[in-house]
């Protein structure tokens, strides 16, 4: 297990445990690592394999916080892990097996940091704060840019903002025609990321940042304190929150755009090795387990087309 996978896994735990938070833990809190796990499997729709290797991560590191005194002493963490193991051999876990589907809305948070609602608001603050107005446009452009880039690649959020600069030479706004980057995925495996119609947000952010060498992120903070270094997950996930939360939507996060990229193709009958291709998977299987699946409607339209042979 590496690194990033760690870093991951604890971002995910930090978000389910608050609330309630660590030091709030406590002798009724036995079921908290159960009630972890079946929100992995139920709300990010996780593969049971992949909720495993998540859980290795939860139990090293709360190990390690009560080695080190870090947990409260009234929370039973031997319990909790007893509960646990008894919950996954018991096979008490239920599994959603459905494809995932892109969240409700999530066409509206693509285009929000283009959207009259978010214009309203930075308008709004830099009334308020008028000395903000640099930052806060290079802020709306690379976040317009990062959702269009999640959209259309369908990549994993950590791939994306892997990109550097020197990724897209100027030529590759030229071109008028797909442009594909080498990126990293799961077990180290390279496959592109293709952009097309988000190379206009691209280029526009880029031309905010003329001394940006190659080597240099392609997304990167703007604010004061951390300006220029690379953008954060945890950040990303935030721009994606933002976004839906501003609109009234439900929880959506980054990985979602990977399930809408996905269905998009599907759905617009491409097949399922260029799908797999598209997203990098290692084999066919694993885009057929999740996204060859039909809809009702699609069915229905498929019987309108179809007449009888005469």
């Amino acid at each position: 297990m590496n690194l990033e996978t760690y870093r991951q896994q604890f971002e995910d735990e930090y978000r389910w445990l608050n609330p309630p938070p660590l030091h709030a833990l406590g002798p009724d809190d036995r079921a908290i690592l159960s009630r972890f796990t079946q929100w992995l499997l139920d709300e990010r729709g996780l593969a049971p394999a992949t909720v495993k290797l998540y859980l290795v991560a939860v139990r090293r590191w709360m190990r390690w916080l009560e080695v080190n005194d870090l947990l409260p002493t009234g929370f039973p963490l031997a319990k909790a892990l007893l509960a646990l193991d008894d919950a996954l051999a018991g096979s008490t876990f239920k599994v959603d097996r459905r494809p995932p589907e892109p969240p409700e809305g999530i066409e509206r948070v693509l285009r929000y940091y283009e959207s009259p609602h978010y214009a309203a608001k930075l308008h709004a603050r830099l009334v308020e704060k008028p000395g903000l107005a640099e930052r806060l446009s290079l802020e709306m452009l690379r976040n317009r840019a990062l959702l269009a880039c999640l959209g259309e690649t369908g990549g994993r959020v950590s791939e994306v903002l892997s990109l550097r600069v020197g990724d897209f030479p100027p030529h590759a706004f030229e071109a008028g025609d797909v442009w594909r980057v080498t990126v990293h995925g799961k077990g180290d495996q390279g496959y592109y990321l293709r952009f097309l119609h988000t190379l206009p947000y691209l280029r526009v952010y880029l031309t905010r940042r003329p001394d940006a060498a190659p080597g240099d992120a392609l997304f990167i903070a703007h604010s004061k304190r951390y300006e220029g270094q690379a953008l954060s997950r945890q950040v990303a996930w935030k721009i994606v929150s933002e976004a839906a939360a501003a609109l009234g939507l439900g929880r959506i996060h980054p990985h979602d755009f990977r399930h809408y990229r996905a269905t998009q193709l599907v759905e617009v009958g491409e097949p399922l090795d260029v799908v797999q291709e598209y997203l990098g998977h290692r084999s066919v299987e694993v885009t057929r387990q999740y996204y060859a699946h039909t809809r009702e409607a699609r069915v229905d339209e498929a019987a309108r087309r179809a007449g009888l042979l005469e």
